[in-house]
């Protein structure tokens, strides 16, 4: 780096255009050393880590999540603040060698690095940044990763007026704008970007926010994002056969959540791919249209459509919709008769458990089929009202819906969960097990 312009660092890390390109950084350093026939780049990204770690240099928080090192988060509580990590420890308390405790420690280890100081000098923007970063960065957007909010708001270095959760600013932020939906998935051909922007704000009077924001995650992520990655350059919206075909192959599938024992995802064939390829035709036959009325605003972006009309025929679509409907209803009859009789046990357990916790007397101790509960206490003044029945806690302390005991609706609520899809999973799991005696 210091053949590179500037007084620190830090400086030379930033003219360095490598924390512009976090997915290819080392080509950089690796090629020099190539041309000067000195060093290796095999230790690129450890001796690049002792710099990160030493505070040497700060690269951005996108640079850091792409950079997917497994020892920053132990390195970091190594080096920095062990004051800190030991007060946060002690807030996190069980939770913080837990999966979920350790996602939160690396996310910590990011904003030092990114932000420099130490935990305490954290403050709730940098941490809003994160993940809003963490929702473009990754794949499945970064879910369930406000844990480490929570730590940081127990230590008390928050002001009172912080949100109680990262879920409340986002669930709550209001509407992004047309540029904000397009920015989220960092495009890198401006002129594409900026046709995306002005072809959604042309769209927007007619779609309300949740079909803008489907639209935009269409047109931006699917369609251009893909062949930007595919076809790395490209410019323009005239794509050739090839490029047309890698793309619509690239999005008939997707990649599911659950991962693999060796830490792969397998794929599945995408649902809604007649749709993105509805919405880019839509897209292409409304800049042809808009170019005879507007033509020096569209004209320049007219291209031929890349997909056909009879790509689009939603008849398929419904026709293997019904097939699937028809096999799982295939696979679901010879259990009926096995469904019908655990609903109706677990109805019988989930009334005889209420009937008990009826004639218990407030705060007892009881056991009924085999399970142990405690009835809540009544309030001062309060009178037990058999419309509403009362609190009660399993051993374990876990809550026990009551409710689910009593019929709700057309049908009853059969089992011992606070949820009927729950309760519905729980007593289809229960039949199939028993499936084979009624087969």
């Amino acid at each position: 780096m210091e053949t590179f312009p500037g007084e620190t660092w830090q400086q030379r890390w930033r003219d360095s255009t490598a924390d512009d390109h976090p997915r290819s950084w080392s080509d950089l350093p690796a090629s020099w050393h190539a041309e000067r026939g000195v060093g290796t780049s095999s230790f690129l990204p450890s001796g690049t880590l002792h710099l990160i770690c030493g505070d040497v240099i700060r690269p951005s928080v996108s640079w850091l999540l792409h950079l997917r090192s497994p020892n920053i988060r132990s390195r970091m509580e190594l080096t920095r603040d062990p004051d800190g990590y030991a007060d946060l420890a002690a807030v996190a308390g069980p939770t913080w060698s837990s999966h979920r405790g350790r996602l939160a420690r690396l996310q910590i280890a990011v904003l030092l690095a990114a932000k420099g100081g130490r935990i305490r000098d954290i403050t709730v923007g940098d941490c809003l940044e994160l993940r809003s970063t963490e929702a473009r960065v990754y794949r499945f957007g970064g879910t369930g990763r406000s844990l480490f909010y929570s730590w940081l708001k127990d230590l008390g270095q928050f002001p009172p007026d912080a949100p109680h959760t990262l879920r409340d600013v986002t669930r709550h932020s209001g509407q992004v704008s047309v540029t904000g939906l397009v920015d989220r998935y960092q495009l890198e051909c401006t002129p594409v970007r900026d046709l995306l922007v002005d072809y959604l704000a042309e769209r927007q009077p007619s779609l309300d926010f949740s079909s803008l924001e489907d639209l935009s995650r269409i047109l931006a992520r699917h369609f251009w994002k893909n062949l930007e990655e595919l076809r790395p350059g490209i410019d323009s919206l005239r794509l050739s056969a090839e490029s047309a075909a890698a793309w619509k192959e690239r999005v008939r599938t997707k990649i599911d959540r659950k991962r693999q024992p060796d830490g792969t995802y397998t794929t599945s064939l995408r649902q809604n791919y007649i749709d993105l390829l509805t919405a880019v035709r839509a897209f292409y036959l409304d800049i042809a249209q808009w170019a005879v009325e507007e033509p020096s605003r569209w004209g320049p972006w007219a291209a031929p459509c890349p997909i056909k009309a009879n790509e689009v025929s939603h008849r398929k679509r419904e026709s293997h919709r019904k097939a699937r409907m028809d096999q799982r209803t295939r696979e679901r009859l010879p259990v009926l008769p096995a469904l019908v009789r655990t609903a109706d046990d677990e109805l019988k357990k989930a009334q005889i458990r209420l009937e008990a916790v009826r004639a218990a007397a407030p705060g007892a101790t009881f056991t009924v089929l085999g399970e142990t509960f405690t009835k809540a206490r009544a309030t001062d003044g309060a009178t037990q009202s058999r419309s509403r029945p009362p609190s009660t806690r399993t051993a374990s302390g876990d809550r026990w819906a009551a409710r689910n005991a009593e019929p709700s609706g057309p049908g009853p609520r059969w089992s011992f969960s606070t949820s009927p899809a729950s309760a519905s999973r729980r007593c289809w799991r229960s039949a199939t097990t028993q499936a084979p005696d009624h087969q």
